[in-house]
């Protein structure tokens, strides 16, 4: 196990590289704002390092081990540069990559990686093995990414929240609970299609006006949001429904936003509107961090 059995933590993979320097500093001003403590954590395959009497190693297993060390020394000097009265320790594990961050998952409020490109989600995970976590840990899952490589990722800006008709619990109360941490505003943004709402409503909205359509949507979303709204009443909250795609609604909402939370059905798959390869769009294309909260087994 990875820590001690609390929940009250931020877990962080790295792998040395600059992009995982960015995911470190961003988990540690999560961790912050959270009052958690952060785990830096780098897995390498094999057997756990702990396990008592292990063979020696050979020369070259000792400089790799020396250089995890030194990745784990910088990712902690990166954080409490970063947030310097947060907690930090770290975690030195060889195993299955996925299976390790499951299970560390348990005993986490969330889970942060780093995406280096469109192509490749690092820090620990290529995208497939990201995807995996998210369907199957035990916590919401951030992959810390923007436009802009060379620069950090925005600390401004609204929340953004995509929300469809069902299974967005866990992320409505993320994005509420992120938005009044950084005291900022939420965007709640709603994509929808004729296609969709006809399946749902038995085609009753074929032939309606797209004004009457969208007023109709906005309705039954601020009815599902009054009780959240209530609980944080100080949280401006702004919506935004269209007729669209919803990739391309939220990645134009991230754009000047510094965080966008959507929501996850569970194992295999996204729920509603975030479906295949819209939810893969998402983790690839975002202009800022992007957090996926499974909705609870």
């Amino acid at each position: 196990m990875i820590g001690s059995p609390s929940s009250k933590r931020v877990l962080v993979g790295t792998d040395g590289s600059v992009i995982a320097r960015h995911a470190v500093e961003w988990a540690a001003a999560e961790a912050a704002r959270r009052g958690a403590e952060l785990t830096i954590v780098h897995v390498r395959p094999g057997s756990d390092l702990d396990a008592p009497r292990l063979p020696a190693l050979p020369a070259d297993t000792d400089i790799a081990f020396a250089r995890c060390l030194a990745w784990l020394n910088e990712a902690v000097a990166s954080a409490v540069q970063a947030a310097p009265g947060v907690e930090v320790n770290t975690a030195l594990v060889r195993g299955d990559v996925t299976q390790t961050l499951i299970a560390a998952s348990q005993h986490a409020e969330l889970v942060v990686l780093g995406a280096r490109n469109p192509n490749r989600i690092t820090g620990l995970l290529p995208g497939a093995l990201t995807v995996s976590l998210i369907a199957h840990g035990h916590c919401p899952v951030a992959v810390v990414r923007w436009a802009a490589p060379r620069t950090r990722p925005p600390i401004r800006g609204p929340v953004v929240l995509g929300v469809d008709g069902a299974h967005a619990e866990a992320a409505i109360e993320f994005a509420f609970d992120s938005a009044a941490r950084r005291s900022t505003s939420l965007v709640v943004v709603h994509a929808w299609s004729r296609c969709l709402l006809n399946s749902r409503w038995h085609n009753t909205v074929e032939n309606s006006a797209t004004e009457v359509v969208d007023e109709v949507i906005r309705t039954v979303l601020t009815d599902r949001l009054a009780c959240w709204q209530d609980k944080y009443p100080d949280t401006l909250v702004r919506m935004v429904t269209l007729q669209d795609k919803a990739v391309r609604s939220l990645v134009e909402q991230s754009r000047q936003a510094q965080l966008v939370v959507i929501g996850s059905r569970g194992r295999g798959g996204f729920s509603g509107l975030l479906l295949g390869s819209t939810s893969q769009a998402m983790l690839h294309r975002c202009a800022c961090p992007v957090v996926v909260a499974r909705a609870p087994r």
